[in-house]
């Protein structure tokens, strides 16, 4: 063997024969390169004497006229005298061979060569025209089909642990030529199955123990992930569960075979007892939100005409989910009608335009240029409204000064003077549009000189939920009940007992919109049940939208839209300094006509009915949804009556109807949302459950860095911090506790111990 200098290969893939009658044979296997190339290279002149060609397919490689040759082929450019010692065959789905691996094991490593069936007979390599079909694939098949409702499948790394996988009794597939080609394997027929036989499946995926494999299966996971029918998907690494196996050092670069190996003493059933131990063992790799509910687009068109096109507009302009601009758009617009017009149900049922709205998303998806788009008029006003308050304080400020001259003027002469003394000029108050500053004595503030209401915008709702309780370790009453009061509408007061001061509102109108990530969502809820228990989360309408890339566009919003949009806005303030419209002292009470009257009454019992067979925080949120059905009506009604000037005082059925179907759609954002929250607290208690066995299994004691030792996740850069925090936790929530600090390598370790 040698270099081929047809190609200047470098690698020894020349192979070269003498064969009969002393003429010399030659085969390159890397650029297949022909007779006359490799003579020409060498500078050797053609004989008159042809050598005969054997035949070439379509796609440049030779065609032996049967499989036995193509295997003497591929061993002789494999440097293999002998028969190969396996041969795995790769099947379509009518069970006719697709190609097959034929393997060589060497004294420390393998050879392995492809041979594919082509019309006139058989070549050495790929066809390379399709992806190829999964290791196994009709006995998969068969499988699949023999499940009812769910199925689980086995992924190794290679043929041969996978049929070590089979022989105990695993239904297990692979896909061909390495680790670094699972993209170029049909895995679509997994997910086609599943579906036309309704089946939930779970993948389970066993990677070789290198670098290579845990590539592989990570590369796996995006794959299935993509599938419509959202499987499960584990990813088993045998070092983590040295405490339910017995091997304390799994080889590098070992498998699902080596496994076996390692444990010959052991049973079939012993083996596939600790295999379903350790998938049970293992979290998903895939993020499940809720299976049955998927994603649905925000129906925009259930907006008054200018809030719609603003937020489709926008959307389109920026690449993003209408959403993103709508959940903001519907709250701004809401905190400028404020507490001037309320829809009354019935005589002792009035509800205010007051919305708090939240979007669940990750940094980085889209929160921040959407709540732009949607505030972007109040923004404007609050401009408008702070240079006028400097002007103003300026005035003031200049007016001041001459009463305090006058006023000691005065004084002096007060004996003899019978004159009246001068009057102190008014302050001005600071028009408020936007607020940021979640503390009640903050907020209090603000109403006090802005009766119509404001908008508590939060970019991050993190600060806004952990705002409510920071008086509770001085003995101060809780803040969330006032809060409470105040989505309602109703008054509150609190007596601080750092301070005489009463914290007071009559009449307050705070809308809210702003974001907050999903696992921080989680943290929040999960570290304060009140917020559930209270109602407070049911009073927010959520939404989380699938993050997905936002590529550059060229669209705008229209000069129109934006015009239409800031038009709400300005109409509604200026209504405000009209003493004829009505004030928050003296609220429009709309009415609601028959037809919105017989809509809502027919959605209040089909709701109520709902609730009744619900339990939990869902059926919290759903008691809500009556209450905002009829505020998102009054404040379509009342946009709608801006742009085309009707009457005030009745809304109408289709204001009503609008609300009603935007509802519906909150209800089902409320169910994925309540989903994820559940999904991600099975899944930290499944990793709680986790750790307590390894500690368990450690003699009931552990370090951060033993655990990082026995879990696979917390083998990463940082991971004995992040080890550190997961034990942490678990003291405080009264699973472990601290009981002696230990030196290791001159550093401080802390020990943690089961309770």
């Amino acid at each position: 063997r040698s270099a081929c200098p047809a190609h200047e290969g470098k690698d020894a893939n020349l192979a070269f024969i003498l064969g009969k009658n002393r003429r010399v044979v030659f085969t390159c296997h890397s650029h297949h390169c022909s007779y006359e190339e490799i003579m020409t290279a060498l500078g050797v002149e053609k004989t008159k004497e042809q050598p005969q060609q054997k035949t070439k397919a379509a796609f440049g490689k030779t065609v032996h006229p049967t499989f036995e040759r193509a295997v003497n082929a591929a061993g002789f450019g494999a440097g293999q005298q002998r028969k190969p010692d396996v041969i795995y065959h790769y099947e379509n789905t009518d069970g006719n061979e697709n190609f097959c691996i034929i393997r060589w094991n060497t004294e420390h490593d393998k050879i392995t060569r492809p041979i594919s069936k082509v019309e006139d007979g058989y070549i050495v390599g790929s066809c390379n025209n399709e992806q190829y079909p999964i290791y196994r694939l009709p006995e998969i098949i068969n499988y699949l089909k023999s499940c009812e409702k769910t199925a689980r499948l086995y992924i190794c790394e290679g043929e041969k642990a996978t049929n070590a996988a089979v022989s105990v009794g695993l239904p297990a597939t692979t896909s061909a030529f390495g680790s670094n080609n699972a993209t170029k394997t049909d895995w679509s027929i997994l997910d086609k199955i599943t579906t036309e036989n309704n089946l939930k499946l779970e993948i389970v995926i066993f990677p070789d123990n290198d670098q290579s494999g845990q590539d592989y299966a990570d590369s796996l996971v995006g794959l299935f992930t993509k599938f419509k029918s959202s499987p499960m998907v584990k990813i088993v690494s045998f070092t983590d569960f040295s405490y339910i196996t017995g091997i304390e050092h799994f080889p590098e670069s070992g498998d699902f075979y080596d496994f076996l190996e390692l444990l010959d003493s052991k049973s079939n059933d012993d083996i596939l007892k600790m295999t379903d131990t350790m998938v049970e063992s293992s979290l998903p790799e895939t993020e499940i939100v809720d299976d049955r509910i998927e994603w649905e687009s925000f129906p925009v068109d259930l907006l008054p005409e200018s809030i719609g096109r603003l937020c489709a507009e926008a959307a389109k302009a920026k690449n993003i989910e209408p959403i993103y601009v709508a959940i903001n758009a519907i709250a701004a617009v809401a905190s400028v009608i404020g507490s001037a017009y309320k829809v009354m149900l019935k005589r002792d049922w009035k509800e205010p335009a007051i919305l708090w709205t939240c979007l669940v998303c990750e940094s980085g998806s889209g929160k921040t240029p959407g709540l732009d788009s949607a505030v972007e008029p109040l923004r404007l006003l609050q401009k408008q409204a702070d240079d006028s308050f400097d002007n103003q304080y300026n005035n003031y400020e200049t007016e001041n000064k001459t009463y305090e001259l006058e006023y000691e003027e005065w004084k002096r002469h007060r004996k003899n003077n019978s004159v009246d003394p001068p009057q102190k000029p008014e302050s001005p108050k600071m028009e408020t549009f936007l607020a940021d500053d979640a503390t009640l004595e903050a907020i209090a503030e603000i109403l006090e000189t802005n009766p119509f209401g404001i908008l508590l915008l939060k970019d991050e709702l993190a600060g806004w939920f952990n705002s409510f309780d920071c008086y509770r370790s001085n003995g101060g009453a809780k803040d969330l009940p006032s809060w409470l009061s105040i989505h309602g509408g109703r008054p509150f007061r609190i007596n601080r007992k750092t301070g005489k001061k009463i914290i007071r509102s009559d009449n307050p109108a705070v809308s809210l919109c702003g974001g907050i990530q999903p696992n921080v969502l989680f943290r929040i809820v999960k570290g304060n049940e009140d917020f559930f228990d209270s109602g407070l989360t049911a009073r927010i309408l959520f939404a989380m939208p699938p993050d997905k890339p936002s590529h550059w566009t060229e669209v705008e919003t229209s000069d129109e839209a934006i015009a239409k949009y800031e038009t709400i806005f300005r109409t509604l303030w200026q209504w405000r300094r009209d003493e004829s419209k009505p004030t928050p002292e003296n609220p429009l009470l709309v009415q609601l006509s028959p037809d919105a009257k017989e809509q809502f009454v027919r959605f209040y019992n089909s709701n109520t009915d709902e609730r009744s067979e619900l339990t939990g925080d869902m059926k919290a949120s759903w008691a809500k949804f009556t209450s905002y059905a009829a505020r998102l009506a009054l404040i379509f009604h009342v946009v709608q009556r801006i742009e085309d000037g009707g009457a005030m005082h009745l809304l109408q059925g289709d204001a009503m109807q609008r609300a009603i179907r935007l509802i519906s759609w909150f209800k089902r954002e409320s169910v994925r949302i309540l989903e994820f929250l559940r999904q991600t607290k099975c899944n930290i208690d499944f990793e709680t459950n986790i750790i307590l066995e390894v500690i368990e299994k450690n003699g009931g004691t552990i370090t951060a860095r033993e655990l990082q030792h026995h879990r696979k996740k917390y083998r990463v850069k940082g991971g004995v911090k992040l080890a550190t925090a997961v034990l942490d936790d678990l003291v405080q929530n009264g699973k472990l506790r601290v009981t002696s600090t230990q030196s290791g390598n001159g550093k401080s370790l802390t020990c943690y111990s089961l309770i």
